[in-house]
């Protein structure tokens, strides 16, 4: 999802000043990353960018209960992960959802050219998805770095002794990324009125959200068994993401998106 994509992507910035920059940029972010893979119309580009102010809108609802989230995480007591990650879930599926909705609007408008051009973008990404080789350890490994500071060798090891595990699950999500992109062509290929491709995309984008959040208990244990061994400068380094994180979600509340 392009949403999560973003989120990262701002979360992961070296320093809190471009992390700022970037959230007070996050409309102009999410409709730089949608626009060009519909090969929108002015006009359409122009109620997108409206779309997207709105969205952002709607969801600042949401900035106390995960700033009260955040403040409850603790890596010392691991034991209330699986709580926290469902509540963190609960929130994010609910973004994504919207912005979901929000795309399915403008995807079952397209024109036979724009629907092609989204085509087009569909299979390219899907061929240099499937030339890259997995490296899910080294995603693991640069984001518990950016929260967490360099991992320990013992640290490590748990890490690599999960490599399979994380190989897998890397696996099962390209199939069925690849699984929703043909239903989403064929759809847009279908001769379907526009209401019912609407419903049809809605579908197979609520499917897939629903399968992508299958199967999160092996994940969690391996959070749990990193941070049952964290040091106490581990530990510093986090609060202080935290802390990160606290001002960057307060930033986006204040920040007019217009």
């Amino acid at each position: 999802m392009k949403v999560l994509t973003t989120l990262i992507f701002i979360a992961l910035l070296p320093g809190c000043t471009f992390q700022k920059l970037a959230v007070g940029q996050l409309d102009t972010l999410l409709e730089m990353q949608t626009a060009p893979r519909l090969d929108l119309y002015r006009p359409q580009r122009q109620e997108l960018a409206r779309d997207i102010d709105r969205l952002l809108l709607q969801q600042k609802s949401r900035g106390p209960a995960l700033q009260a989230l955040l403040n409850r995480i603790d890596p010392a007591r691991p034991q209330l992960f699986t709580e926290q990650w469902n509540e963190l879930s609960a929130h994010y599926k609910a973004i994504a959802g919207a912005y979901t909705a929000l795309l399915v609007r403008y995807l079952s408008v397209l024109d036979k050219k724009q629907g092609q051009h989204f085509i087009d973008k569909v299979l390219q990404e899907n061929r240099e998805l499937q030339k890259k080789a997995p490296q899910p350890v080294q995603q693991w490994r640069e984001r518990l770095d950016y929260f967490f500071g360099e991992l320990t060798e013992q640290q490590e090891k748990t890490l690599l002794a999960n490599e399979l595990l994380l190989k897998e699950r890397w696996r099962k999500r390209l199939a069925m990324r690849l699984q929703l992109q043909q239903r989403l062509i064929d759809i847009l290929q279908g001769s379907l009125f526009n209401t019912e491709k609407e419903r049809q995309l809605t579908v197979a984008f609520a499917e897939y959200q629903q399968a992508m959040a299958q199967g999160q208990e092996d994940l969690i244990k391996l959070l749990q068994d990193l941070c049952r061994r964290l040091t106490a400068q581990q530990r510093e380094i986090f609060a202080e993401r935290k802390i990160d994180l606290q001002a960057l979600i307060t930033h986006y509340l204040n920040t007019d998106y217009h």
